[in-house]
């Protein structure tokens, strides 16, 4: 499942000092981190996303 958030703007994301952040600033397409049983994805994303109702 893909959520929409719906209240504009962009999303809160996680301190530019974390790994994840990094590998996105230099230039990574995505980050994946896993663990206690949670995947977060953070990806670069040209166009955007299409929703139709």
């Amino acid at each position: 499942m893909i959520k929409h958030h719906g209240r504009g703007g962009p999303l809160s994301m996680p301190s530019a000092d974390t790994d994840s952040m990094k590998f996105l600033s230099q230039g990574a397409v995505s980050s994946i981190a896993v663990g206690d049983g949670m995947v977060q994805m953070h990806m670069h994303m040209e166009g955007g996303l299409s929703f139709k109702n």
